[in-house]
């Protein structure tokens, strides 16, 4: 025999009807749909911070004294130019003696720079950068660097200057500004120096300064032998002034 449906029966199928309907007209009106616009406008989580590796220091920063200083530590020195280009060593010092000390790019003769520290044990309390090599880019504030002329170095001094003889440790060694630009200040606590050097192969026909005697850079004898910085320095004030 056949069932009539109930009165339950129909409101349940007709309800189910409804809802079905209600969610096809959902999809299908553009006006209820996330437009693909704002989906692609909404921004990307953050990305995590990724450490900064410390960059070696440009041609533009290497200038003496720069950023170095009395309390310049190791952990300074590794983070301005890059562990790499930090190396601890025995570094000369005059009359054959050595140092524990820092050497910069050791593996760069373009920016090398020799550093010594007033105790060698803790590397603490700089005393002195030294720049020695020959292409090297180091520069004192004053502009002059390695092979800066000895006729350019009297004109920025505006007076004449003395200088010790080559030939001996010391040799080169400008001792006297007589007060001209170059002269450092009494109250001055870092001191720029610098060191002449004769050219190599320098012919014995010529006469040329010698000994641990000064000699002035106008004498006429040295104009024409080719005597340029060789080597450039600052130096830092002792333990007591930190």
């Amino acid at each position: 025999m056949r069932m009539q449906p109930t009165i339950t029966g129909t409101i349940l199928c007709l309800g189910l009807t409804l809802l079905c309907s209600c969610q096809r007209d959902q999809q299908a009106d553009p006006a209820t749909a996330i437009p693909a616009a704002d989906i692609a406008a909404v921004p990307p989580e953050p990305a995590s911070p990724q450490p900064q590796t410390p960059k070696p220091a440009t041609t533009a920063a290497l200038v003496l004294p720069g950023d170095f200083a009395p309390d310049t530590t190791l952990e300074q020195l590794q983070q301005r130019f890059g562990a790499d280009n930090v190396k601890v060593q025995q570094i000369p010092g005059s009359e054959g003696d050595t140092f524990r000390g820092v050497l910069l790019f050791p593996n760069d003769p373009s920016r090398r720079a020799t550093l010594y520290f007033q105790n060698e044990k803790t590397l603490s309390g700089l005393s002195m950068v030294s720049v020695q090599e020959t292409d090297s880019q180091w520069k004192l504030a004053s502009g002059i660097g390695i092979g800066t002329p000895l006729a350019e170095v009297r004109k920025k001094n505006g007076k004449p200057f003395t200088f010790s003889g080559f030939d001996w440790d010391y040799g080169g060694t400008i001792t006297d500004w007589q007060g001209g630009k170059l002269q450092p200040a009494n109250d001055n606590a870092v001191s720029a120096r610098m060191q002449l050097r004769m050219p190599e192969g320098v012919s014995g026909d010529k006469p040329y300064p010698t000994g641990d005697s000064g000699f002035s850079s106008d004498d006429p004898r040295w104009a024409d032998l080719g005597i340029a910085v060789g080597g450039i320095s600052v130096s830092f004030p002792g333990e007591d002034d930190l």
